[in-house]
């Protein structure tokens, strides 16, 4: 059966640096019947006239509202029936509670599809009563529930100093839906945070009543209404009541520091938590402390909740004081260590991808640790050991280095984003040239990979080539075998890296087989005529065309006098174009290989 969903939710989002939300999933909740009183007093923010995706920011509540231990002043609210404490509403949700993209914390009360006045329907709210027993109402009388014929009528109450959170319900005059609706009501966390923070209820047309609600097991549950065959919704003065938890006593049990990966590399969060803590209680503080030799502690963090994801930059030791009043205790310390840093291999080097892939910096994303790197390196982005199998693409000698436009933790576009993954490599033998050579795979889309060379370390980097994906030929389906003459590196600190470019979504490609291989570096002097290569215009204004006796594969290097590559390219056929109108003048060195064996050294003067 197909339903439609409903839902009115009110949403409160806290604006805190460390300190969030007491534990929603402790608030109490009971379920009576009152006489339902509409207001007639105070402000009319949405009537017949007003747009469905109508929002009213920063209304006053009229006294201090503390929601999960924070205290609010403002509401804005939604047409569509939600609310957020504390802020502006930025944008219209019909699931808050499941929503689980969102930092917001939730109440809802009814939440799905947007709601609509009917005759004289309006929403208002106002202030009632004297301190410290003030109660703000918000209401909304006569709507519709999309654009269903019916009437709705239905308020939240915020009470001061209690902070007890009401849903009230008035008449609801549903006899022209016989199909079910399905609202999502109750509490809701912060969700980033504690997925598990919420209480909200159930209502199921087989099991029980809106008298008789269950505790929802998931965000997602929902209470079903319907006006006929049979009848579900709330009975005229159904009172839903939240109260906030009971207040921690005595001493609490601080538990084991842990995190998640224990050895990092700078930049990346460090993801702490307690094992074995006290539950969350009201009143209860966690208290993050860091020091930098395990004896001197300084506090980074307070707040009402247990994780904490600072940035690490170097070794620390985290622990946390839990504390309910005067009563404390401390967890142990926790050494979180730096990565080591990366080794620069020797080669030849050559590298199938199929060994299972070592942790680097807390995940398992690099052929081995010592010599690999991976950027951003957590899944998203990040190059991975894959069989190109798993993305319906023909497998070359089983696992690859796959990397794939896609962002797995909340499949969104990842349009214009990169992903890298680094070779630490010994280039530094003068008497050497170097080569690389892969094969590489990507029948879709255009997404790209770029091919490039650092000489110090990974602090500059020289692209040395695009691959674009999307062939549209006879090779669509299969692998092709990739080569770059390296030249003459000369650098001990090099770094290959291969960078995925993502200019799609969900896209897969991948590279098997790569090769660093060397061979003599005979030089630039060394000239070479026994092949009829010719070179002209020549003088020349940088621009010039080589001419060869073959069509066989050539690589091109091009010098200036001091031995600076200043072009490297492979290219085919038996002609080819150059330009480098932006060189300076002089004298230039053009060197022309196949494989190993050195053809012909041509000079050429710029003018």
């Amino acid at each position: 059966m197909n339903f439609t969903t409903l839902s009115l939710a009110f949403v409160t989002c806290l604006f805190l640096t460390k300190a969030v939300a007491q534990p929603i999933a402790i608030y109490s909740f009971t379920s009576s019947n009152s006489t339902y009183v509409p207001i007639a007093t105070g402000t009319v923010l949405g009537d017949t006239s007003s747009d469905v995706y109508s929002i009213y920011n920063n209304l006053p509540i009229g006294f201090a509202f503390n929601y999960g231990g924070v205290n609010h002043s403002t509401v804005s609210v939604s047409q569509c029936g939600y609310i957020k404490l504390g802020g502006v509403l930025k944008e219209l949700s019909l699931s808050p509670i499941g929503d689980e993209l969102s930092s917001d914390t939730v109440i809802a009360i009814a939440a799905g599809v947007p709601l609509r006045p009917g005759g004289d329907g309006e929403i208002r709210f106002n202030t009632s009563g004297t301190s410290p027993n003030q109660v703000f109402t918000l209401q909304w009388k006569n709507y519709n529930l999309d654009y269903d014929t019916n009437s709705a009528n239905f308020q939240l109450k915020l009470h001061e100093t209690s902070n007890k959170i009401e849903f009230h319900y008035g008449d609801f005059l549903l006899d022209t839906i016989s199909e079910g609706r399905y609202f999502q009501i109750g509490l809701r966390g912060n969700f980033l945070i504690n997925p598990e923070d919420y209480h909200s209820r159930f209502v199921d047309a087989d099991t029980n009543t809106w008298v008789t609600s269950k505790r929802a097991p998931s965000i997602y549950e929902r209470c079903i209404m319907k006006g006929k065959n049979p009848v579900f919704k709330p009975a005229p003065g159904l009172l839903w009541t939240w109260m906030p938890g009971p207040a921690c006593t005595g001493s609490p049990v601080a538990g084991v520091a842990n995190a998640i990966a224990t050895t990092l590399c700078p930049g990346q969060k460090v993801d702490l938590y307690l094992l074995g803590s006290s539950g969350y209680l009201f009143g209860r503080a966690y208290t993050w402390q860091s020091s930098s030799d395990g004896t001197n502690w300084t506090t980074v963090a307070s707040q009402t909740y247990i994780p904490f994801t600072p940035l690490f930059s170097s070794n620390i030791y985290y622990r946390c004081k839990v504390s309910c009043g005067t009563d404390s205790a401390t967890s142990n310390a926790l050494l979180i260590s730096s990565t080591p840093a990366n080794t620069y291999a020797s080669v030849p080097l050559s590298e199938s991808f199929n060994s299972s892939w070592e942790s680097r910096c807390g995940f398992g994303n690099v052929p081995n640790a010592a010599n690999w790197s991976n950027t951003p390196g957590d899944d998203v982005l990040s190059w991975m050991a894959k069989d190109p199998s798993d993305f319906f693409l023909p497998s070359l000698s089983g696992k690859a280095a796959t990397f794939t436009s896609n962002n797995s933790i909340n499949s969104s576009t990842t349009t214009g984003l990169t992903g890298d993954l680094d070779l630490f490599l010994n280039l530094g033998n003068p008497a050497l040239n170097y080569s690389l050579s892969f094969f590489y795979i990507n029948p879709y889309a255009s997404d790209s990979l770029e091919i490039m060379l650092s000489t110090n370390g990974g602090s500059n980097f020289t692209s040395k080539g695009f691959i674009l994906g999307g062939q549209i030929d006879t090779v669509q389906n299969l692998w092709n075998k990739r080569t770059y003459n390296l030249g003459a590196v000369n650098s001990s600190t090099s770094v290959l890296r291969l960078r995925g470019h993502s200019n799609t979504f969900g896209f897969t490609r991948a590279i098997d087989s790569l090769d660093i291989k060397t061979s003599p570096n005979t030089g630039v002097s060394q000239i070479n005529n026994q092949t009829n290569i010719q070179l002209f215009p020549n003088p020349n204004h940088g621009l010039f065309t080589l001419k060869f006796e073959n069509e066989n594969a050539h690589n091109i290097q091009i010098f200036d006098p001091t031995g600076r590559v200043v072009l490297s390219e492979s290219v085919e056929g038996n002609q080819y174009e150059i330009q480098l109108k932006d060189i300076s003048k002089g004298l230039y060195f053009v060197k022309i290989q196949t494989d190993t064996k050195d053809l012909k050294v041509l000079r050429f003067v710029k003018e």
